[in-house]
């Protein structure tokens, strides 16, 4: 992971432009279910995330109420079906729900209780990748830190080339400021 903010700004973007890629190319092979209880107000700030997958992405989200009813603020032309027993079988205990429907038996929880539109990405893409949707070099484009900084072929190449690998530490991609993770390096 780059240092410089230019750097970092341009792996950042490739980083999205690789999310964006790979969500465009599953959205017509699997599909999203948003659980809801129209008497939960989290479900209803859960929506425009939900319809901005289906907006942005392309990807097919179902809605799939508790009660059998709509929720306030979606758009009165979505459909809205009940839930029909799915919450039991499928161990959702909390709303809102997303869930990732891969086709014929895949299910992957992307999240039980509300989460930011760059979340759901970010476990939408995760997801793609653990049921093979995803080519592995784009995968690793849209999550950079997935193999980790250092990895045994980066350490080899060091060794190869005289140098000494003398510690390690991760760090949250958006970090600004790296003076501590360095001295926790330097301690291992």
């Amino acid at each position: 992971v780059p240092f410089a903010s230019a750097a970092k700004a341009s792996m950042l973007r490739t980083a999205d432009d690789a999310k964006a890629r790979i969500l465009a190319s599953i959205a017509g092979k699997v599909g999203l279910w948003f659980f809801h209880d129209d008497r939960c107000e989290y479900c209803e700030k859960q929506v425009e995330p939900a319809n901005a997958l289906a907006r942005v992405h392309g990807l097919k989200v179902v809605y799939l109420s508790r009660q059998g009813l709509p929720i306030r603020g979606l758009d009165p032309a979505i459909p809205v079906r009940a839930a029909d027993g799915r919450f039991e079988r499928l161990g959702v205990q909390y709303t809102p729900s997303v869930m990732l429907l891969v086709p014929p038996s895949g299910y992957y929880l992307i999240a039980q209780g509300y989460a930011s539109l760059s979340t759901l990405e970010d476990r939408i893409v995760h997801a793609a990748h653990r049921y093979g949707l995803v080519e592995e070099r784009l995968y690793y484009d849209a999550v950079p830190t997935a193999r980790g900084v250092l990895t045994a072929d980066t350490a080899a190449v060091v060794a190869k080339s005289g140098g000494k690998v003398v510690g390690s530490v991760k760090h949250p991609l958006n970090a600004s400021d790296f003076s501590s993770f360095l001295l926790q390096a330097q301690g291992s």
